[in-house]
């Protein structure tokens, strides 16, 4: 039996309803993964004062703000490393006077 050009696009977009599920799984693993690391730098008495951002995509972290010293910088790195999920960790935290970022 030849397959028909209307089963052929049903496969088609089956295959692309099931990759797009994939995609919505990754989303929602980064939101988590995000969630984690935030709650991870929110727990350290050291980092919780200062507002650094966190994005999560496919599994890595990139890590945005300000923060007073170049210690606290590299800590807040190292802290994501922890977090379980972390592939990689792009550090971008400036270093510079914060203005109203104390909570």
């Amino acid at each position: 039996m030849k397959p028909s050009f209307a089963g052929a696009l049903i496969l088609l977009l089956a295959v692309m309803g099931c990759a797009g599920s994939m995609s919505t799984a990754r989303q929602y693993d980064d939101a988590v993964l995000a969630s984690h690391v935030r709650e991870a730098l929110q727990s350290d008495s050291a980092t919780a004062p200062f507002t650094i951002n966190v994005n999560a995509q496919q599994g890595v972290i990139t890590l945005t703000g300000t923060v007073p010293t170049a210690a606290l910088a590299t800590k807040a790195g190292r802290i994501a490393e922890t977090v379980a999920g972390v592939q990689k960790v792009e550090n971008l935290i400036n270093v510079g006077p914060v203005a109203g970022s104390v909570r």
